[in-house]
């Protein structure tokens, strides 16, 4: 009786750690930075973070990508009180819709500066546990 029961709480143990190994994914982020005082946007390259895991489709600590994009605009580039986004999918073509979707709304009037890899980079941020 005892071993059944050890072999049953085993069991699960198991199927947890398949259940989380299937929510690890490769996810493309990219972030965008405007403000209301200026008409220059920032678009960052798309980057792919590996081993992410998604918590109910949502990027886990998405606030602290934003707050990446923010410090460097603000001290590397001397650029205050911007307000950043971070755009993410699990598929590289739905991403690059998005960012092409958010150049074609800023193209006329607004000055888009685009920050390539070598520019700035997201570094992944662990999860608090």
């Amino acid at each position: 009786m005892v071993l059944a029961a050890s072999l049953l709480l085993l069991s699960s143990f198991v199927f947890d750690a398949d259940k989380k190994k299937d929510k690890v994914k490769s996810v493309f982020i990219f972030g965008f930075s405007a403000s209301f005082t200026d008409t220059i946007v920032y678009l960052t390259a798309i980057q792919q973070l590996d081993s992410i895991e998604l918590k109910k489709s949502m990027l886990p600590n998405r606030e602290d990508y934003s707050y990446q994009l923010k410090n460097y605009l603000e001290y590397d580039l001397g650029e205050k009180n911007r307000t950043c986004a971070i755009y993410f999918s699990e598929k590289q073509k739905d991403i690059e819709k998005q960012r092409n979707a958010l150049l074609n709304r800023y193209r006329n009037g607004t000055q888009i500066r685009e920050l390539a890899l070598t520019d700035f980079k997201f570094e992944k941020v662990q999860p608090a546990e």
